[in-house]
């Protein structure tokens, strides 16, 4: 049996699409952290679209790159986030876990994961890449304490090390064993 609840953030489960607590987190970091640009990733389409949603009527400035985004749009929501034209860069995790250098956010969050360990990895390294000058934090909302202790070792202009990631991959890959059973 999969633990499907554990990964689906915008209700309790499948069955309840509206904005569940993560979503509400993510906001109410917002309201308290007015202008800081964040990074925010999500696997799930509809995460993604709940959050879109809150956005729209909160009147916060967001773009978003998903599956189907031209390379032009793409590079141009990457470069304006980059110049501070608007505060929240939205991803769903594989289509944003690649070429994207976001070092103007200090700030990550994953509301729900993809079941292979790369594009975790891989989006754990958005903000947190040569060039950035201030200390990352992340927030991951859909790990444990094990596997977000590993991840607070991302420092200040310095690389996702192999030894981290290796230790993520591990227990990524022993809970997925342990859900398939």
């Amino acid at each position: 049996a999969v633990d499907c609840n554990f990964l689906y953030a915008p209700g309790s489960d499948a069955l309840n699409p509206l904005p569940g607590p993560k979503i509400h987190w993510v906001m109410q970091w917002l309201k308290e952290n007015p202008g800081e640009p964040v990074v925010v990733g999500a696997q799930g389409v509809a995460t993604i679209d709940a959050l879109q949603v809150l956005l729209q009527e909160a009147k916060i400035d967001y773009r978003l790159i998903r599956g189907g985004v031209p390379g032009k749009d793409r590079q141009q929501f990457i470069d304006e986030f980059q110049a501070g034209k608007f505060q929240i860069m939205l991803l769903q995790q594989v289509a944003g876990s690649e070429s994207v250098t976001l070092t103007k956010a200090a700030t990550s969050m994953l509301l729900d994961h993809n079941w292979s360990p790369v594009p975790y990895t891989q989006f754990m390294a958005r903000t947190c890449r040569q060039g950035q000058t201030q200390e990352c934090e992340h927030f991951d909302l859909s790990f444990n304490e094990f596997q977000s202790n590993i991840i607070k070792r991302l420092q200040r202009g310095e690389a996702f090390d192999a030894e981290a990631r290796a230790e993520v991959e591990k227990a990524y890959t022993e809970r997925i064993r342990c859900l398939h059973l």
